[in-house]
């Protein structure tokens, strides 16, 4: 792994890894964009989904827009988290500032894409959202630190 983010490979694998992050942002804001009756309609679309695929399985779980829109931010956010997690790794830094950089860097997006649905109509900014944001963002980073420990341990083992 170290080869992608430190050898020869860096200055290709550093332009794709802005490419991803640019257009995971890009999709993020764009929702973010949408008025207040685009979103309803995703949502919906979603929730219509997930309906289906409950009642496929019997199960008569009941499916609410609000808990499908906290989904999605905790979703966008959680890929974030994952995107800035993986940059840290074009850096040599002390371990425990990844952390700071990834929450910092999600909290920055967070507070953007909540001022960006004040300038959409029929959208509001929801304090709320930036914690779900946040939280996405955390377990995300969390799970990635999980996976280079291991990948690390494992490797100096074999």
């Amino acid at each position: 792994m170290e080869n992608l983010f430190h050898g020869k490979y860096r200055k290709i694998t550093l332009a794709l890894y802005i490419i991803f992050v640019i257009l995971w942002l890009t999709f993020i804001f764009s929702n973010s964009l949408a008025n207040g009756y685009e979103s309803t309609i995703q949502s919906d679309r979603i929730v219509e989904l997930v309906r289906k695929i409950t009642q496929f399985f019997d199960s008569e779980v009941m499916v609410e827009t609000d808990l499908i829109r906290t989904g999605a931010h905790f979703f966008e956010f959680f890929v974030l988290g994952l995107l800035y997690s993986l940059g840290t790794l074009f850096f040599k830094g002390v371990k425990p500032s990844r952390l700071f950089y990834t929450l910092s860097l999600s909290l920055f997006t967070a507070f953007i894409d909540e001022t960006l649905q004040l300038f959409s109509q029929g959208r509001g900014a929801e304090i709320t959202d930036v914690w779900v944001d946040l939280s996405g963002a955390f377990i995300a980073h969390m799970i990635f630190v999980i996976i280079t420990y291991s990948y690390k341990f494992f490797k100096k083992k074999a």
